[in-house]
């Protein structure tokens, strides 16, 4: 963050700025980061906004308490869960601050875990969707 706004990259690499007040468009993306063994995500300055987060770097219950109460569980079931054949899964959800957004995983276990058993990390992106 700086002192006027955040700092991010696009995927071509320019340097997009948000001012802190400014919220994302319908159609914006933003990316995240969870490692299980650290038990913290982390995200760029985009999803943050479109989430509603304070900090870049959240514990995944502080993620699950930005999510709307209807929705909770169903982000701690889907954000962990079981991932379809290509180890990925997606859901729509609604956050406390009014964004609903289609969240993406891809989930990456150890190397020789072929039953899936041991994650080790969860990358994804977050797309707003709508404004309830």
């Amino acid at each position: 963050m700086t002192a006027r706004g955040a700092t991010l990259f696009s995927s071509d690499e320019k340097i997009i700025s948000l001012h802190p007040n400014i919220t994302p468009l319908v159609g914006a993306i933003g990316r995240f980061k969870f490692s299980v063994e650290s038990g913290v995500s982390t995200c760029d300055p985009l999803d943050q906004r479109i989430i509603g987060a304070i900090s870049d770097r959240l514990l995944h219950d502080e993620v699950a308490d930005l999510v709307d109460d209807k929705d909770r569980q169903k982000f701690l079931d889907v954000s962990l869960g079981t991932p379809d054949e290509t180890n990925c899964a997606s859901t729509i959800l609604r956050f406390k601050n009014g964004n609903v957004v289609k969240d993406t995983y891809k989930f990456s276990y150890h190397a020789e875990d072929y039953a899936q058993r041991s994650l080790v990390a969860v990358e994804g992106t977050t797309e707003l969707i709508g404004i309830h």
